[in-house]
């Protein structure tokens, strides 16, 4: 439009914004051009312009900048809703319904209709009459019902017209930049400080623009800006220590999804590409967000032939460089994804199986393979494989993996003594003190060789184990005493403290005596008082401990009299 030459293409994008808000209220328009609407902002400004045609004759806003001798945004959110608005006179003089077509013959016809059903069970549903009706029938009913209903047909232009997309487009991009740059520092910094504000604005932004797009059928526009926003975020230089940007993910990923479940079949195609390119490069916290949406969704045959191909060359052009434990993991990512689309294409069972032998220094495709070996009741290679993988492998977490397949094995072979080994293998070297283990093996023995065996197990784990939690399945109360009088970390003392208090409330409250008088030795900052008076506050629950600590502070004022903020935090106990 002619006006819009007027002003600069961000007051454009932020007016059509105010517009698209509904913020514009008691439009008024005259015969000679003079438009006059209230538009709320800040406050309510007053505005008018005159219109010649498109070109703009006069405009004026009560607002500061508009003071100015400029241009402003609720100018161009008057021109906008007028331009938006349906005028009635803008249809055919026929938009009502034609009755000179129902001829007598029709009524006839319906007044001899043998079908006796009730009325409104006759009556179609929305998609059935919409589907039996005419181009030509939906047109005339369009006109219908938009010229009566103007936030209507807002809404429709708003969905249709593709200036207006564009517009919207521009505008909510605006909208994401001006976070972006409200919260960041002069060199594009955001600290920790303004994290949480621009995570509360950004899902604030989600939850107003974004998901509305997708329950109005914008699903590409919504794609659009999701993934603008997505790769703005995947690039921001930000203190997240509390997690903001993770946050942003789960919640982007959920968008990304919802837009995926509405999408047409030319939509997702961009979609699959876009998650396809961005899955190759780095990404930050987003990578697992893409992959996940990749390979958990796009299940039509079109789709997962792509994935086969793209997931069989990534695999080889990952294997082209080994080395490094990331170029390990890079490759074993790829073989995975591609063993995933091998078996959502039901590829025959025998194809999977030698692509897995082929691949089996990767830790999901052996215990694939093995699993397929078991099936096949092909239980000493199964064995065979699993054993060679534990020796292969540095990992203890793998080790393991294939540890809980060996066992599973030679439990149901019957094979007690192997099964055993490995069992006590799992519990003090691949995953020491694990207590579902530690069940296991006690269910084994029985009650007479049970300590025996158990304190071998202890004996064999390794330095440094805690095997506290295997103290308390056992009822051992005076080795987890023991052990806990040697822990100098008051927290960790009270995971086991309500069963410990009971028992031996005076070796717990002189464990706590020695540890706070270590503690008090040292010259501290006021926050680790703090954190004395609030240990000494729960010392005074125990049986004579109001009497201990009470000493305890005697003492403290005596020998640390010089410390006035230390004296200050005492005060409060």
């Amino acid at each position: 439009m002619d006006w819009e030459g007027n002003f600069s293409e961000q007051t454009l994008d932020r007016g059509y914004d105010y517009f698209q808000r509904g913020l514009v209220r008691d439009f008024t328009q005259q015969d000679d051009g003079t438009l006059a609407a209230t538009v709320f902002g800040t406050e309510a400004y007053q505005v008018t312009v005159k219109l010649n045609g498109n070109r703009l004759e006069k405009a004026e806003c009560d607002c500061p900048y508009a003071a100015g001798g400029h241009k402003c945004k609720h100018m161009v959110a008057v021109l906008d809703y007028y331009e938006n608005k349906i005028d009635p006179a803008t249809f055919d003089d026929d938009d009502e319904y034609d009755w000179d077509d129902y001829d007598e013959d029709d009524m006839k016809a319906e007044e001899t209709d043998d079908d006796k059903d009730d009325f409104a069970s006759s009556i179609p549903t929305t998609r059935e009459a919409i589907d039996m009706a005419s181009n030509a029938q939906i047109r005339e009913f369009l006109k219908y019902a938009l010229t009566r209903n103007p936030e209507l047909a807002v809404e429709f232009q708003m969905r249709t017209n593709k200036t207006v997309i564009k517009r919207r487009n521009n505008s909510y991009r605006g909208m994401i930049d001006d976070i972006f740059s409200m919260c960041m520092d002069a060199s594009g910094f955001i600290d920790y400080d303004t994290a949480d504000l621009f995570e509360k604005q950004l899902s604030d932004f989600i939850d107003k623009y974004l998901k509305p797009l997708i329950e109005e059928g914008q699903g590409t526009l919504a794609f659009k800006l999701t993934s603008y926003l997505v790769e703005e975020l995947a690039e921001v230089d930000i203190d997240d220590s509390n997690g903001e940007i993770v946050m942003l993910a789960d919640e982007t990923d959920d968008l990304l999804k919802q837009i995926l479940a509405e999408a047409d079949l030319p939509l997702k195609r961009t979609i699959f590409k876009w998650c396809q390119k961005h899955a190759t490069e780095k990404f930050g916290a987003f990578e697992e967000v893409v992959e996940d949406i990749l390979f958990d969704n796009f299940e039509e045959s079109e789709f997962l032939q792509k994935k086969l191909t793209w997931t069989a060359d990534k695999l080889q052009q990952s294997q082209l460089n080994p080395g490094s434990w990331m170029d390990h993991r890079t490759a074993e990512k790829w073989a995975s994804y591609h063993l995933k689309v091998m078996q959502e294409l039901k590829t025959p069972e025998e194809a999977i199986k030698q692509f897995c032998l082929e691949n089996l220094y990767y830790a999901k495709l052996r215990i694939t393979y093995v699993t397929i070996c078991v099936k096949q009741q092909n239980y000493d290679e199964a064995i065979r494989v699993l054993i060679d993988g534990q020796r292969s492998t540095p990992y203890p977490g793998t080790a393991s993996d294939f540890g809980e397949q060996l066992k599973r094995i030679y439990l149901k072979l019957g094979q007690t003594e192997n099964y055993l080994d490995e069992l006590t293998q799992l519990e003090t070297v691949y995953n020491p003190a694990n207590l579902e283990d530690f069940q296991e093996l006690e269910k084994a023995y029985s009650v007479t060789e049970w300590p025996k065996a158990r304190q071998k197990l202890f004996d064999a784990m390794p330095a440094g184990t805690d095997i506290r939690r295997l103290y308390v399945e056992d009822e051992l109360y005076d080795q987890l005493m023991d052990t806990v009088s040697k822990e100098t970390d008051l927290f960790r003392v009270r995971d086991y403290e309500p069963i410990l208090k009971q028992k031996y409330p005076d070796r717990m409250l002189q464990h706590y005596v020695d540890v706070i008088q270590t503690m008090a030795s040292h010259t501290n900052t006021r926050r680790n008082y703090w954190n004395l008076v609030e240990i000494l506050r729960h010392m005074r629950q125990y049986p004579d401990g109001k009497q201990v600590t009470s000493e305890i502070v005697a003492d403290w004022r005596k020998r640390y009299g010089r410390r006035p903020a230390m004296m200050e935090e005492l005060d409060r106990l």
